[in-house]
């Protein structure tokens, strides 16, 4: 690995109080009402250093997401892609259901809008990555065999996207009280666990 020198340490560690002040404002209030400062104060930082990093707060929601995309981008090179693909689907998505428990409702929306602010380096990443692991597995499960029961790779493509959107927005619409217990994510679970081959 790579030694960072003086001042790429620097780096990394303000933006991860960047990152962690971030994460615990969103905890408080609403996004709407988190301004630059309040980021700022709690991060120890100056706000020149934050907008050495980040336009906006919407352009820092945006690297939130990208970080995101390449966590699960590195599980599922780092491991799914070697497991049976019911059990790399049961894992993303128990591993997805994690990530929408410790994320507060209030901040899909201003995702939504960081998305429509920063479009144009939306557009030149890659896609998704849910649905574009998903893909993945899936097809790679078919190829060698591992389902059952008459469905196609685009049937259970869709279900497990549609399991965790649906998880998603009921996550919201609840205010972060639809995962406090497992019921749901058990039967999708179950649901996975009777295609495998």
């Amino acid at each position: 690995m790579e030694r960072l020198n003086k001042r790429q340490q620097q780096a990394q560690e303000t933006k991860a109080a960047i990152y962690e002040a971030m994460n615990d404002l969103v905890t408080e209030k609403p996004f709407e009402r988190i301004r630059i400062r309040d980021i700022c104060e709690r991060a120890n930082i100056s706000p020149g250093a934050f907008y050495h990093y980040f336009s906006s707060k919407s352009d820092l929601l945006a690297d939130r997401y990208y970080r995101t995309n390449e966590q699960l981008c590195a599980l599922y090179r780092g491991r799914l892609s070697a497991m049976h693909a019911v059990d790399a689907l049961k894992l993303y998505i128990e591993e997805e259901t994690h990530y929408i428990r410790t994320r507060i409702p209030d901040i899909l929306r201003p995702y939504a809008q960081a998305q429509i602010e920063n479009a144009e380096k939306w557009v030149r990443r890659e896609q998704e990555a849910t649905p574009v692991i998903i893909q993945k597995i899936v097809e790679e499960g078919f190829k060698r065999g591992e389902f059952q029961g008459g469905y196609t790779p685009e049937q259970v493509r869709s279900f497990v996207i549609c399991q965790i959107q649906g998880m998603v927005y009921q996550q919201c619409a609840t205010h972060g009280t639809f995962l406090t217990d497992d019921a749901a994510l058990g039967v999708v679970l179950d649901v996975l666990e009777r295609m495998r081959r």
